[in-house]
């Protein structure tokens, strides 16, 4: 179905009978796979595809998911829209087809508006404007390859809607820009930064929390991006790629976290070992999470990962930011005792860089006239607004007088983070 949801219909077709021939021993009435395989193929109607014999959730959301992807092929989202709804109703929650039809039933929302850039067709998310004040992160997503194509729709489907709801779902959150490219061969890395500097203007991006996340083909696009804009990225998430050992020659400069399957079987998982282990060496930031036993296909199992937005981006949260007794820190949040104590003193830039000058000496002075770099633990300001950089837990504004942190809610304490 990713073949001829990308308009790919003789490949769609040419796997189908492959497929079939090979399954030759099974009865097609039991068979619940077959049965697909067949509806793909014309031979049976959707009426057919469920039997009385259908009564384990996992199955059903599986059946219903292929249902509502082979009505999407013909056009007809209102039968799509039941069939994924009837997935996500199964109480199959552990299967494929449950988690990826509550992918499908969003991006029916068309949360996602069509675009093109040129001869570049993208899909893009806006937060509502409330959320805009300030200056956005953008985050740019490269799908795998089976997203290829011209319909501005396959980039969106299945694993790569997946991963493209997760960062939508983040940005709800963490309010932020994301936009999904399309590309019918290789990513055109050229392409992707001209997409984003005419995004800049237009919605005010932040240009220091611009991110890129990719799988597969996407993952080897986001190395040829950051290869090529070295400055434009503040951090980078490679799924399943990887790259040549050299490469850590330029990546040593950007936060990048690469996640990987034991047993992937495109790219070796000891290149991205080796190439992790470069990076290292070299003083760069890196972050690798690989999967014991798995291959090439991840979405399912890195959509349960922390979100992939880098974790610096993140706003403060009164419930996550506790002091040593595991209580709130008193903030601007609502039924928070006096007096407000939620700077951090952090001394970085919303991007986790060095704020040069902004750490009170590295933390030794207590003078009037050095200055440090504070974020809300709360994630608020004044008023609960998150406005600007209000919101930010590691830079929300500077403080003017280190000897003295109280004006600004402060409390002379150490803030200690663990993970």
């Amino acid at each position: 179905m990713s073949l001829s949801r990308a308009g790919r219909h003789a490949e769609a077709k040419a796997m189908l009978d492959r497929m079939l021939d090979r399954r030759t021993d099974f009865k097609p009435v039991t068979n619940a796979y077959t049965r697909r395989l067949q509806l793909y193929r014309g031979e049976i109607g959707p009426d057919a595809v469920f039997t009385p014999a259908d009564t384990e959730d996992v199955q059903v959301a599986t059946l219903a998911y292929r249902l509502g992807n082979w009505y999407l092929v013909r056009g007809d989202k209102a039968q799509a829209r039941r069939a994924f709804e009837r997935s996500v109703q199964s109480g199959g929650w552990p299967g494929f087809g449950f988690i990826v039809s509550e992918v499908e039933l969003r991006r029916l929302d068309d949360r996602l508006v069509r675009e093109q850039f040129g001869a570049l067709p993208y899909r893009l998310f806006v937060p509502a404007s409330e959320h805009r004040a300030g200056g956005l992160p953008l985050i740019v997503f490269l799908h795998g390859g089976a997203g290829r194509g011209t319909d501005n729709n396959a980039q969106l489907g299945e694993g790569n809607g997946m991963l493209v709801d997760l960062l939508i779902g983040d940005a709800q959150a963490d309010p932020a820009i994301v936009v999904a490219p399309q590309t019918a061969t290789a990513h055109d890395v050229g392409a992707v930064a001209g997409l984003v500097r005419n995004l800049i203007p237009r919605f005010g991006v932040d240009t220091k929390r611009i991110y890129i996340v990719g799988q597969s083909l996407g993952g080897l696009g986001v190395i040829g991006a950051l290869r090529r804009e070295p400055a434009m990225f503040a951090a980078a998430v490679v799924i399943a790629a990887t790259a040549e050992p050299g490469a850590a020659e330029f990546l040593r400069h950007i936060p990048i976290w690469f996640l990987h399957g034991e047993r992937d079987e495109m790219f070796r998982v000891q290149d991205v070992r080796g190439l992790v282990a470069s990076i290292r060496k070299s003083g760069g930031r890196v972050e690798y999470t690989e999967y014991a036993g798995e291959g090439h296909g991840l979405a399912w199992l890195v959509v349960r990962e922390r979100q992939l937005v880098p974790w610096h981006a993140k706003s403060g949260d009164a419930s996550l930011f506790v002091d040593e007794r595991g209580q709130r820190i008193n903030g601007q949040w609502t039924g928070s005792p006096s007096p407000v104590q939620h700077d951090i003193l952090t001394g970085s830039n919303a991007d986790g860089t060095l704020a040069t000058g902004l750490t009170c000496a590295d933390w030794t002075s207590g003078s009037a006239s050095d200055g440090g770099q504070v974020g809300h633990s709360d994630g608020m300001g004044v008023g609960q607004s998150t406005a600007g950089s209000n919101a930010s837990w590691n830079s929300a504004h500077t403080m003017q007088n280190c000897a003295d942190t109280a004006p600004r809610g402060g409390s002379g304490r150490f803030y200690c983070f663990a993970r």
